[in-house]
């Protein structure tokens, strides 16, 4: 494994010395007193990663973190420390006022090197799989009834979460369709399970929109069935289907083994959480899954989310909600904002 190179252009010992301290052991350190001799050192060693401290005896760092930046010769990420104030057109891709830690900017900079490291391990399969995946993602709706939006965000590389949501207006019937799932895991072969996953939730959802199942039920254990038939007990997950009938102001959904649906009535700034309780897809042949159906009537938000995001909040009657790690698992949430309009009458 390349071992990176990061150039401390800095005049404070003590801080040189703390910064060589934290962070010897995950690169090699080049050290600068001034900026003409530290920009000789980023050309000479292309380091990944470039510290300044704005005060330095012979030009400002802001000016020297600039002229890196503008350099079509240099792609290491730029620190600026010890900054005061900010001139103009300063360039730099992180910042710490003065005074600052130590202690956090390494952090930050264990960080960036992870994520360096990551990318540089990163095959042409492996990228392609990213984009692949990435490309699959619904794009942001802004209608007269609502506006929808998303968030996707692996716990590395790619995702055993999925979603999808789209709008539909045909005649009297205005509705959004979606769903929401998450497989067990968050490795490569849960990628490959999400893919397949996918696909069948959108066909199923489709054929319900068409008609051809006359409800989100029979179209949650038509998917059940298909992954007895064609996975044999080797793919599970949890899901959530759901349709937005606009006109009826009516919230139709489907949950399998979906923990909670969280919502917000109009004009409240916190949100109320629904518990719901079903199996899990792929665990028992002949589960039910009961359709729920939601009056929308006073309602102004409501957030589909997987266990990822739903493990990381701070939930009433769960104190333990939220701490520990910043983020363990896969996260992915649908949020949708109700518009309060006459026409929903």
């Amino acid at each position: 494994m390349l071992i990176p190179h990061i150039v401390l252009i800095m005049p404070d010992d003590e801080k040189r010395e703390e910064f060589c301290h934290r962070l010897g052991n995950a690169a090699y350190i080049h050290t600068s007193l001034t900026g003409l001799d530290g920009l000789a050192l980023v050309r000479r060693h292309q380091p990944a990663i470039v510290i300044i401290d704005n005060e330095l005896p012979d030009m400002q760092g802001m000016s020297v973190a600039t002229i890196l930046k503008d350099s079509p010769r240099e792609h290491s990420i730029i620190y600026l420390v010890n900054v005061l104030h900010l001139s103009q057109n300063v360039k730099a891709d992180r910042f710490a006022p003065k005074p600052y830690s130590v202690e956090l900017a390494c952090q930050e900079v264990y960080q960036d090197l992870q994520t360096i490291l990551d990318m540089n391990d990163r095959s042409k399969e492996l990228q392609e799989a990213i984009d692949m995946q990435n490309g699959m993602l619904p794009s942001p709706i802004e209608n007269e009834y609502c506006s929808v939006d998303s968030i996707f965000s692996p716990y590395k590389f790619l995702s055993g979460d999925g979603l999808s949501y789209w709008y539909a207006n045909s005649g009297d019937n205005s509705r959004l369709y979606g769903f929401l799932y998450d497989c067990v895991g968050h490795d490569l072969s849960s990628y490959g399970q999400s893919i397949h996953f996918y696909g069948i939730l959108k066909k199923a959802m489709n054929f319900y929109q068409a008609g051809v199942f006359p409800s989100l039920s029979a179209a949650m254990e038509d998917i059940n069935h298909d992954f007895f038939e064609l996975y044999e007990k080797s793919m599970m997950g949890s899901a959530v289907m759901f349709c937005f009938d606009f006109k009826k102001k009516l919230l139709h959904f489907c949950p399998a083994a979906f923990p909670k649906i969280m919502f917000r009535m109009e004009g409240e700034t916190q949100y109320l959480h629904k518990e719901l309780k079903s199996y899990l897809l792929g665990y028992e042949s002949g589960a039910k899954f009961p359709e729920e159906t939601m009056d929308c009537s006073g309602v102004s938000h409501i957030i589909f989310a997987t266990d990822g995001l739903l493990d990381v909040m701070c939930l009433p009657g769960k104190p333990e909600s939220g701490i520990g790690a910043a983020k363990f698992d896969d996260c992915a949430a649908i949020f949708v904002e109700l518009h309060k309009k006459d026409c929903l009458q």
